[in-house]
This record gives structure tokens, sequence and C-alpha cells, in this order.
């Protein structure tokens, strides 16, 4: 190797736990081999076979497919489940790389997905669940992975690799799955093992060093036992360019692995065991400065100029995360006598946070790095029967035992430019109050839940049915934070005592040593769901609902303020406590499947009344030392929250071998009550230091959602082409939870294409795609928020360019 290939290679060193570059080419040198190598072998297996019989008919769509789903923990047609249900295929997804949680809102209608990073995620619904980032805080909508819980939003921050299908379920749910959920569940299965071949391996590379590699392995491992093995690396170096130094931010190094086994010893039994890990080294969570907002006069000199739709960033810190995570779940189904069916399901799971946060948004080194890392444990187990179907009352009921454990410690490192720019007039010209202070806080909470629920469906004729449903929760927290002494700074020594004292206070308030003790709460909250259907006819379905669902209160477990500790103790403990958040909601809905099952449309109308909705709130603080007043947010309840409106969910088949799909939401989600929210920069504070926002939108909530989707294919010549399309439109939201006007994300529309070729030779296809994600190059935005009185948005990726090569075999 000469030095100028050495110096070319290492300026172009992959980043910590990104795919080699070079593992990309000998990624399709594999695959390509061991497709060739197989169609050697298969094609002396099958010349006999294949001399004999004419070539197979056309792959091409007809009329709809029959989508089964799990909505009601038995398998079942989704157009006989009378509750707002959308299906995304595993298939559709592969096809148009929907690989990633933020990109399904593409699909499902009314879902917004908040992303900065894994921990600074959510998934909401009908506007409900875009919450604070909260180690302490569950998300509005359940999140479940092939029938296990997960009790955090950035548990589904993965490639979804390998998936069967995904469901999304509006509305309150617990009555059936296994953690209560006040705005919906994302229901994500993965595809089970096959005891008959299906290999798989596919290579895809495109623009700004895009590049994914997937693998799929599934058999019979023996008469009874089948395997399936798969794995996967992304790598992506970024869309956010940092002036500070040239460094391309928000990339992606991503790898992971599923294994499963699945046993069906004798008829009445069935055993799937499945074990998965996925690590990301990235730098996802890139910053940017939408506008200078509220801050202060001595902050305001250290910032950049923002530029909305520019997509860069001016840091001197380094930004990288990492995530570890995984687990292990046995899900047994065992049908006993007279047909009904016992499940267990078995699991546990960890998920490890991470970050390097340059926070400051500033090319001056004024908080160096400020970031929670987290530790979370849980460990679940599900028992529940199902009746057989086909009488006139059938029913689900179980038991749902829940264990979690997080720990999260929050670091606070400032720079030599704190004071310049956090502190200002009261450390006068000295220096050392905040400059280069170091502050640790630890948290942890333990939280145990148990559940008993049921539902029940009644035929009371042959077009009319009742569904009834209760769930009781029991849950059990208990937290405890520490924050240890600031280490670094200025002693003062030599100062006068009153001074001193003063400087003491004001770093106190910010870094000083706190301990909460241990406290938490214990309480009891119930599920129910009542529900009336009646078939029109042949393919038509009419129903009516009434649910109320309750979501676990919460504990704060974030670094406490200047005002929390503040507090007498007692007070302070109170003040991290939040109510549960109860939801209730009416639903009407219509299932069509109309011409010969060529069309498929369900329309339904929505109204949600939501009491204690938990979220930010402001609150104002005097310093007793410096009589400066200052506000602090803190994680609350809000009195009240509604959500209305319409959505759709359209699927046809007007002509042989095309399939279209249009959905989508109009939803009209408002604070009924919040008086004490935080204020926009351009809104004056009320008396109480916060402003009203009652009959204001709820921030992060687009008030129309547009999906569209075509898929068309034909046969020609042995080879099968086909041309695929997903627009998204979104209108316009607020970022921030002040509503300010300087923080309005602009409404955006997506587009996704796909043109590909497959051939189909018996034993293995091969599938070649040429594809443009977002193709017009829109610069979008996924979520805003606040930080150090400045507004702040993180950005969409922008286009992407690439090719896909896949070889399916058996």
């Amino acid at each position: 190797m000469t030095a100028k290939d050495a110096n070319r290679r290492s300026r172009h060193r992959p980043r910590a736990g990104f795919a080699p570059a070079c593992s990309l080419p000998r990624a399709f040198v594999l695959a390509l081999g061991g497709c060739l190598a197989l169609q050697e072998t298969a094609a002396a297996r099958d010349a006999q076979a294949a001399a004999a019989e004419p070539e197979r008919a056309p792959v091409a769509a007809t009329e709809l497919d029959a989508v089964q789903v799990t909505a009601r923990r038995r398998t079942e047609p989704v157009q006989d489940v009378p509750a707002a249900i959308t299906v995304v295929a595993g298939s559709d997804m592969e096809r148009n790389g929907i690989y990633q949680v933020q990109d399904l809102q593409r699909l499902l209608p009314g879902t917004s997905v908040a992303f900065w990073n894994p921990r600074q995620s959510s998934v909401a619904v009908r506007g409900i669940g875009n919450n604070p980032a909260n180690d302490g805080l569950e998300g509005s909508v359940g999140l479940v992975l092939d029938n296990v819980y997960l009790g955090r939003p950035g548990m589904v921050v993965f490639d979804l690799l390998d998936i069967e299908q995904v469901e999304l379920l509006r509305g309150p749910q617990g009555t059936l799955f296994g953690k209560n959920a006040t705005a919906g569940v994302l229901n994500i299965g993965s595809r089970q093992p096959a005891f008959a071949p299906e290999h798989g391996v596919s290579l895809s590379a495109g623009t700004r060093g895009y590049g994914q590699v997937r693998a799929t392995v599934s058999d019979r491992l023996g008469e009874t036992v089948a395997g399936r093995l798969s794995a996967y690396a992304t790598r992506d170096d970024g869309w956010i360019r940092n002036l500070h130094d040239g460094a391309d931010l928000n990339g992606i190094g991503r790898h992971g692995v599923r294994g499963q086994l699945l046993f069906r010893p004798r008829e009445a039994l069935e055993v799937r065991v499945i074990a998965d890990y996925n690590r990301q080294d990235d730098t996802q969570g890139a910053t940017l400065l939408y506008d200078i907002g509220a801050a202060s006069p001595l902050y305001r000199p250290f910032l950049p100029a923002p530029g909305a739709g520019d997509y860069s960033v001016d840091i001197d810190g380094r930004l990288a995360m990492r995530v570890e995570q995984g687990g292990a779940s046995a899900e047994a189904n065992y049908d006993l006598d007279g047909g009904h069916r016992l499940t267990s399901v078995s699991a546990w799971r960890f998920w490890d946070y991470a970050p390097r946060n340059d926070v400051d948004l500033s090319p001056y080194p004024i908080v160096d790095h400020a970031g929670y890392d987290v530790d979370y444990r849980q460990a679940s187990q599900e028992l529940r029967v199902a009746s057989p179907t086909g009488r006139r009352l059938d029913y689900v009921a179980g038991v749902f035992l829940l264990d979690q454990d997080t720990r999260n410690t929050y670091v606070s490192a400032f720079g030599p430019y704190a004071d310049a720019a956090l502190v200002g007039p009261v450390a006068g010209s000295l220096r050392g109050v905040l400059d280069d202070v170091h502050s640790t806080t630890h948290g942890r909470l333990r939280t145990r839940s148990a559940a008993l629920f049921g539902q029940g469906n009644w035929r009371l004729g042959e077009r009319l049915g009742v569904t009834a449903g209760l769930r009781i929760t029991h849950e059990d927290k208990q937290a405890r934070i520490v924050r240890q002494p600031p280490q670094g700074g200025s002693d003062f020594a030599g100062l006068p005592p009153a001074l001193a004292a003063a400087l003491r206070a004001v770093r106190d308030s910010q870094v000083g040593a706190w301990d909460s003790g241990g406290f938490g709460f214990a309480d009891t909250s119930p599920s129910a769901l009542l529900g009336i259907d009646y078939r029109f006819g042949d393919g038509i379905l009419g129903y009516a609902s009434l649910a109320h669902g309750e979501k676990s209160g919460a504990i704060n477990l974030n670094a406490p303020t200047a005002q929390t500790i503040a507090l007498p103790l007692a007070q302070a403990r109170q003040s991290l406590l939040v109510a549960p958040e109860t939801a209730d909601t009416l639903e009407i809905g219509l299932k069509n499947t109309l011409w010969d099952r060529r069309l498929q449309l369900d329309l339904n109308l929505f109204l949600t009344r939501l009491q204690d909705y938990q979220a930010n709130a402001i609150v104002p603080y005097t310093n007793p030392a410096t009589g400066v007043t200052t506000v602090a947010f803190l994680l609350t309840n809000v009195a009240g929250v509604e959500s209305r409106g319409i959505e759709w969910d359209l699927r046809a088949v007007p002509a042989d071998g095309l399939t279209v799909a249009f959905n989508g939401a109009y939803t009209d989600a408002r604070y009924r009550s919040f008086a004490n929210a935080p204020c926009a920069v351009e809104t004056p504070p009320g008396p109480s230091g916060g402003c009203d926002l009652g009959g204001r939108p709820l921030n992060g909530a687009p008030r129309w959602t547009l999906n569209a989707s075509g898929d068309y294919r034909w046969r020609r010549d042995g080879v099968e082409p086909y041309v695929s399309a997903v627009a998204s439109w979104r209108s316009e939201v607020y970022g921030s939870l002040d509503n300010s006007r300087h923080n309005l994300l602009p409404a955006y529309g997506l587009l996704d294409l796909v043109a590909g070729w497959r051939v189909d030779r018996g034993a293995y296809q091969w599938d070649v795609s040429l594809w443009a994600r977002n193709a017009l190059d829109r610069r979008h935005y996924l979520s805003g928020g606040q930080l150090l009185g400045t507004y702040t948005a993180a950005a969409g990726a922008p286009r992407t360019l690439g090719l896909t090569l896949r070889c399916d075999f058996r």
C-alpha cells in the first residue's frame, strides 16, 4: 500500500459501529456467489420438473388479500374486527424502503413520530402522545414487539428487520393488550420460522454513503423444530453539516441480529423462542437552531445566525450516541380440550443509551456535554386463555405482570465560557461559578405492575354483536434521585463572605448536591370498553364503541431544577409525582369490502377527551440568594385535552396488477384547559408566570395527514417488472410546547419512488430495484422544541438515491 493510499484510507476511516465500507462489496459478492451456486444445484434438481411444467402464471393482483390481525388476541380478518385498525405488510415496507419507526407515519393515518434520538422520541396517534423525554414517563401509545410490551419509546429505534406486518390500533387500549395505553397500540410482528426453506440476502447502496445489508435463513431443523436467523447492518454518512469542523452529523450506524426457534412437538402445542440484539453507534440527534427565540441577552452573542431550512449547525463539541438493546421471549400456545387456547408469553428485555451531546448550539465551549445515560431492564409475564370462536359468546381473559428497573445518570459538564454566557452580572468579572464545573445526578425508578383483563363478544343474532371488556391494573412505583456535589469551579477564597455565599448559591441552584430519599406511590386504575357492531350485508360492518383508558402515573426522573431543590423535602418529592392520564373515547365506524374484494374502504369518526394529560408546565422561581426570578419546566398534568376528527383507509385493485391505497386523517387536537403553560417569546406571561393555552392546538399534532401509495406489476418475457410510489403530506405543526409562531414547523410532502425487475426461476428469485426516497428533496422537520431559550428543530433526511439487489432462494 502506498503512502497516498494509506492517507486516503485514514481520512475515510469508518465510524465505530459502522459496517466497514469494504463489507458492502464483500456482501454483494457473497450474495451473488450464493445465488449462483444455488442456481447450479437447483437447476439440476428442478430440470425435469421445469421441463414438464409450463411457465408460472403472472403474480398480478386481481383482488385484495384477506389481511389477518391479532388485535383481539386471536387471528381473524381485519375487516371482521369492529375497531379502527390499519395494517402495513412487511413486504410493502421492504419494497418501499421503510425500515425506521419514524418512517411509518408515511403509511399510517393520524400518526406522528417525533424523533431526535432514541431517548428523545415519541409516537403519537390522533395528536396524543407527543410527551417530553423523561425516563419516568410512559408513552401514550403502547409499543408491542412479538407480543411483548416495550417500556421505552427508544426500544423500537432499530432496523425493522424481517417484519411480517405492523398493526396500528387507534384509541384507548388495555382490555386485551399487555399494558394500558390512552392513544393506541403499535403492534409489530416479525416473521416466524418456516418448516420449508426460506433464505434471502439483499444489498442496498445509495448516495451520501448509504449502505444496508440484510440476510435471513429459515429452515426445518428437525421433524418438529424450525429455525430462523436474520441479521442486518445499515450506515449513512449523515445530512447535517457542522460548519465548525466540516463533519457530517445525523449519521447512522446500526447492526443487529434476531434468532428464533419454533417447536411443534404435537398438534396441540406450539412454542416460539426469540432472542435479539441491536447496537447503534452514530451521530443521530443533531439539533438545528431554528430561531433565537427567548435566548438571554448574555447568551445571544455566542449563537450563530439561525436559518430555517438550513441543514447545518456550528458546534465545537462532539456529538455521538450509543445504544445497545435486545432480549429474549418465549411464547407457548396450547390448545385445550373443547377448543380453548392457553397462551403464555415470558420476556426479558434491556435498553442501554449513552449519548455525547454539545447542547449549547454554539461554536464556543459553554456546555461541553449534557445528557442522560440510561440503563433500562424489564421482565414481563402474560398468561391468557381464549375461547373458541364461531359461538354466540367468545372471550379472552388473562393476567399480566411487569417489573421495570430504570436507572439514569445525568451528566452536566460546563466549559470555560459558561459564566459569560449563562451567569453574567451575578458573577461580575469573576470566573468559576459554572466555568469548568462538572455535575452528576443519579436517578432510579422501580415499577411493579399487575393486571387482570378480559374481553367478551356476544352475538345477539346473525347481524348484531356486543363487545365488553374490563381491565384492573395495580402499580407500585418507587424512586430516588441523588445529585452529587459539583466538581471544579472556584472556591471564591478571599472574597467577602456575603459575595462568596451569593456566588455559591448561584452555583448550587443549578448543580448543588441534593438527595430526594426514597419516595413513590401505588395506585389502582380501571380500563373498560363497550361496543356494538352490526353487519349491514356481506362485507359491510358498522360499529360504535365507548372506551376508557388510563396511563400510569409518573415520577419525574429528570435532574432536579432550581425550584425543586429550594422546596422543603416533602414538597419537593410531591412536585416530582405526576397523576395518571385518563382518556374517554367515543368512536363510530364503517368497514366496507366491495366490488368482488377489489375495494376496501374504512371510515371512522372519533372524539377523545383526556384528563390529567401528562406534559410540561412552567413554574416561576425567585432565587432567595440573588433575587433573580426565573422559570422552571416541570413534568405535570394538563387539566383537559380534546381530540376529534375523521379517519379513512382505502385500498383497491382497480386493474389486474395494480394496487392503490389512500389513507388519512383530519384531527383537531386542542388543550381544553392548560392555565399554567409555557409562554411563547411573543406572549407576555400572566400573574402566575405562565400562559393560558386553553383552546390552542396541541404541539406536534398536524391537522391533516394524507398518505397515498400505488404498486403496479406485470409479467413480460419471464420477468416481472414493477413500479411503486408512496406519497405523504402533513400540515404545519407547532414544534414547541408554548405554541410559538417562531417554532411553527411548515407543512411538507414527501414522495418515494421505486422501479424494479423480479425474475423467478423456481428455487431462487432475483430482484433488482432503483429507488428514490424523498425524491423531490423536500426539506422538512420531524419535531421541534426549546433549548436554553432558543427554538430548535430535528431535520428529516434529504433525497437519497440508490439501488437494491435481492436474492431469495430455497
